[in-house]
């Protein structure tokens, strides 16, 4: 069960002050049967009856304005879209501070940009270092998303090392289940790539129809990869290594599957430019699915509320 509106819960701190004004009400009733009747009158026990009842009217309308749910119904949707897929760098050198704080957090900021402004799009999450792997299939649940960005770490992908290739196979493999006739890839990473064949991985692309965009997270300043512990990074001399901006990987990627590369910049707005330029040129895709809605329970304590009632003034009546 959960609650819609759980903010009105505060009403039940009303319960005790309305039972002492129905109490002084009835206590002033009978003051006035004494001063009619010229006899005393004491409470009866429909008195005390009657203000159970009422008691529990206004616990029931009090949890009617909570409104409980619980069950769902599926509610047919269709929109209009593009199915986009991130392929996002947790290698270790994505920790390098030449981006504040340091490029990961950069890119993730960036791409928090984008999702605020999807508007009916699929969505997707690769991480890769050394391996890659589907961290978030395509969905519209956007909050989904965005939790799964903030998650992703450098500990995400056990494998060290970067491997944008890696990352393009995990991404074909995801693309595998998409109908639209338009793919976006966006690649975030520093370029650094220490194994495989760009050239033959761009042309799986293009042949796939995915264009690829990339965001390159770095400067060619470089700097150092802090470890959290107050050390670095450091080569077999023990000297800290200083990780810089490598583009020629991105490059080959976006030049044969016709996208762009850009600089994720101190703004960090890459990946917003991007949708922009995406969501205007690509075509969309009519997008048929359902989403679940919560089944609404607030008739029941509402409706047990009015039965209470009418039973009261019944009983009153009859009195």
């Amino acid at each position: 069960m959960t609650w819609a509106e759980p903010a009105n819960a505060w009403l039940f701190l009303l319960v005790l002050p309305a039972i002492g004004l129905v109490w002084r009400s009835t206590r002033i009733r009978r003051q006035y049967l004494v001063l009619l009747t010229g006899r005393g009158s004491q409470a009866t026990s429909a008195d005390k009856v009657a203000l159970v009842v009422l008691t529990l009217v206004f616990i029931l309308v009090v949890l009617a304005l909570c409104r409980p749910q619980w069950g769902h119904v599926d509610i047919p949707r269709e929109s209009r879209g593009l199915d986009i897929l991130v392929a996002l760098d947790v290698s270790r050198s994505m920790l390098a501070d030449d981006l504040s704080p340091n490029r990961l957090e950069a890119a993730k900021h960036s791409l928090n940009g984008m999702v605020s402004r999807l508007d009916g799009d699929r969505i997707g999450l690769v991480a890769f270092a050394g391996s890659a792997f589907l961290v978030c299939p395509f969905t519209q649940d956007y909050a989904a998303f965005s939790s799964m960005v903030e998650e992703v770490s450098t500990q995400t992908v056990p494998k060290g090392g970067t491997s944008l290739e890696s990352a393009v196979d995990e991404s074909l493999r995801a693309f595998g289940v998409s109908t639209t006739p338009a793919k976006a890839l966006i690649v975030i990473s520093d370029g650094e790539d220490h194994t495989g064949d760009l050239e033959t991985a761009a042309t799986r692309l293009s042949k796939a129809g995915i264009t690829v965009f990339a965001i390159a997270a770095g400067t060619a300043q470089g700097a150092i990869i802090p470890l959290g512990n107050g050390d670095f990074v450091r080569d077999a001399k023990g000297t800290p290594v200083v990780s810089r901006l490598r583009s020629g990987g991105l490059d080959a990627l976006v030049t044969r599957t016709g996208g762009y590369r850009v600089m994720l910049g101190a703004e960090a707005r890459g990946a917003e430019r991007i949708y922009a330029d995406v969501s205007a040129s690509l075509e969309k895709t009519v997008f048929r699915g359902a989403r679940q809605q919560p089944v609404e329970r607030f008739q029941w304590p509402l409706g047990l509320a009015i039965l209470l009632l009418l039973f009261e003034r019944w009983a009153r009546r009859r009195r």
